[in-house]
């Protein structure tokens, strides 16, 4: 029997079938923006604008020459019922169980803990979303760029304990079981983004418009794989990928100094992608997002407001977020971030987001984030970024 602890197993995963709309709430980790409740429409640092709306990568100040983000690293759990403990204490007793050579009262003892924790696991679901980004941005007063790289994970574990295993490790002689009958499966989907961002300021009079597209090209990555639970391995597991292009593009107008508005939208080409075996479908579809931000020198308060439905893999039902944000500059050298997002259509649970970030001679970024909402789900986001 081989050990494979729920950490091997952070890989990618979804449901059966048909997988979820690309156009979730978000396919992106950007720690200052996480730390806001999810808003950047129209509050974005230009250096992250490629994640959230291209149109803000040409509003920038005259002293920005170079940006450079890398990594941004996110991952954001849903642990019901503290199954992660128990997917890894289950697989430690089947180590422990496979050590037994005879029929002797530890092996007996191991073995009824191991059907307790067994049947606790029963249609146990594990929702993972992962991600990784990274971005160069060279900001200029005719046309700002930026090449960008981003990585995004909707991922399921999901287990089925069949009731002849329990039976036999509640049986006289429990080391008699060979192979057990129930399995973890693991099914996903990966999309990564790599694309070029350009953005312009232009004037309406005395009002600044800010336009930006980013055209980019989409890999996506289908997995699927099931195996018993004392013989899984991630080694076995084999993507089916496919290449899509898409493009970006939003807009911001500044009608003073201290207010912004701006509107994204993105994936603006609808496409479904099928694996080959033609099991799995997986649909992009436009998300628009709508977003207003007050600015001053050392506070920033943010909403967005989505106008388009969205569905993740671990969702119940179609949603649409409203997102609250707000950060304050401690002298430049600190920033202290806080926010909500809530779902109008009552399908996924609220979150309150929090972060801080240090920015020391304004040219070294750290920002941490962490998430938590009332479904047992927590997230953290951390992110080194560089500007000249």
């Amino acid at each position: 029997m081989k050990k494979h602890t729920l950490s091997t197993l952070i890989v990618l995963t979804l449901s059966s079938g048909y997988i979820s709309p690309i156009n979730g709430a978000q396919h992106y980790f950007q720690s200052r923006s996480d730390a806001m409740g999810g808003t950047g429409v129209a509050s974005a640092h230009y250096l992250s604008a490629p994640l959230m709306n291209p149109a803000l990568l040409a509003r920038f100040s005259h002293t920005d020459t170079l940006g450079l983000l890398l990594p941004t690293i996110g991952i954001q759990i849903t642990d019901n019922d503290d199954a992660i403990n128990g997917m890894n204490r289950a697989s430690d007793l089947i180590d422990e169980l496979n050590q037994y050579t005879s029929n002797s009262l530890p092996a007996r003892m191991t073995a009824n803990q191991l059907a307790n924790q067994l049947e606790m696991l029963d249609n146990t679901t594990i929702p993972w979303q992962v991600g990784l980004a990274g971005v160069l941005a060279i900001p200029n007063q005719i046309v700002s760029f930026a090449v960008f790289s981003n990585t995004y994970l909707d991922l399921q574990v999901t287990t089925d304990i069949n009731d002849s295993d329990i039976a036999v490790l509640r049986s006289p002689d429990p080391t008699a079981i060979n192979d057990f009958a129930s399995t973890i499966t693991l099914r996903g989907v990966g999309v990564t983004d790599v694309g070029l961002s350009l953005a312009s300021k232009f004037m309406l009079g005395n009002t600044p418009v800010y336009l930006g597209v980013s055209p980019k090209m989409q890999a996506i990555g289908f997995y699927q794989y099931t195996d018993s639970i004392d013989d899984f391995d991630v080694g076995n597991l084999e993507d089916d990928d496919d290449m899509i292009f898409n493009i970006d593009a939003g807009f911001v107008v500044e009608p003073s100094k201290y207010f912004t508005f701006g509107l994204v939208a993105k994936n603006m080409l609808s496409q479904q992608v099928t694996n080959t075996a033609e099991t799995l479908i997986y649909e992009i579809k436009p998300q628009v997002t709508t977003g207003f931000a007050l600015h001053s020198a050392w506070f920033t308060a943010a909403v967005d407001i989505d106008i388009t439905q969205s569905q993740s893999l671990s969702s119940q039902g179609p949603s649409k977020y409203t997102r609250f944000g707000a950060e304050m500059d401690v002298g430049g050298w600190l920033q202290l971030r806080g926010g909500f997002r809530y779902d109008v259509n009552a399908n996924d649970s609220n979150q309150v987001t929090f972060g801080m970030g240090l920015s020391p001679f304004s040219t070294f970024h750290f920002d941490i984030t962490g998430m938590l909402s009332e479904d047992d789900t927590f997230g953290f986001v951390a992110q080194t970024s560089f500007t000249f």
